[in-house]
């Protein structure tokens, strides 16, 4: 069974409409077709996929940020605290990676 279906009206910008209108050509759709697409998955959350990979690429940053100070740190407190390397890389371990 087909589902029931109404039209909804609301105004846009010109510039916006254009936007949307070269989009929906790109995408092979008409406007109508591409803002029920957009709306829909906004509300709907479709973009979840897209969503936890953003998600998942800022953790491996946020871990590779981490791993770049704790060895930023140990370089300096070796050079210019200086701290044996095995104490350096102690203190690192027990103050920036846990």
């Amino acid at each position: 069974m087909k589902a029931q279906m109404k039209n909804v009206t609301f105004r846009l910008e010109l510039s916006m409409l254009q936007r949307f209108d070269e989009e929906a050509a790109a995408k092979r759709l008409n406007r109508s077709e591409y803002l029920r697409e957009l709306i829909t998955e906004h509300v709907f959350g479709k973009d979840d996929d897209r969503t936890q990979g953003q998600f998942d690429q800022l953790h491996a940053d946020l871990v590779l940020l981490r791993r770049n100070l704790a060895t930023a740190c140990a370089k300096l407190l070796v050079t210019e605290g200086k701290i044996d390397p095995q104490s350096a890389r102690k203190w690192v371990r027990q103050n920036l990676l846990q």
